[in-house]
């Protein structure tokens, strides 16, 4: 937990992980700070402490919204950041997008895979190891699927006898 908290500090939180794509299994680095902690606050504030005798040359009470303002930058930056660096660069998979509508994910990988079996370049890169579809699990799906349609009739007509 310590060396956890002291790593953080040291490296400005924003330090990377290993991990693979959930979809083609490629080894890759992601950073794993979504927004602001103590380092940032700590920095926000002694950047506006620094513009405001920069400005002013004295104490003033703008230096508030110069903080606010840095904070925001930051937050902005670091979400930006970790969204952007959260998609696969070999398959374009994109979690958070598949947890919001897994149809428009399937499309987006499905485009980035073309453009990767049209682009040369790629002939020379390692082949991703995508995930086999076998006859069982479109099977599977599909009665998921179903499923799923006949739970959402049923609350919706549940939802209009209220």
């Amino acid at each position: 937990m310590v060396d956890r908290l002291f790593s953080d500090f040291f490296t400005f939180g924003g330090s990377r992980k290993d991990c693979y794509c959930a979809f083609c299994r490629s080894p890759r680095k992601v950073y794993t700070k979504k927004g602001v902690n103590l380092w940032n606050l700590i920095a926000a504030g002694f950047g506006s402490l620094v513009l405001m005798y920069v400005f002013w040359q004295e104490f003033d009470p703008r230096v508030l919204f110069v903080f606010v303002v840095l904070l925001a930058a930051a937050e902005i930056f670091i979400h930006f950041r970790w969204r952007l660096n959260i998609v696969c660069k070999h398959c374009g998979f994109d979690p958070v997008l598949y947890l919001k509508n897994p149809q428009l994910a399937s499309e987006k990988v499905k485009a980035q895979l073309d453009i990767r079996k049209n682009n040369p370049a790629s002939l020379l890169s390692p082949p991703l190891q995508l995930p086999k579809v076998t006859r069982e699990k479109v099977e599977m799906a599909q009665k998921a699927e179903h499923a799923m349609a006949i739970r959402k009739k049923q609350s919706s007509l549940l939802s209009k006898q209220v």
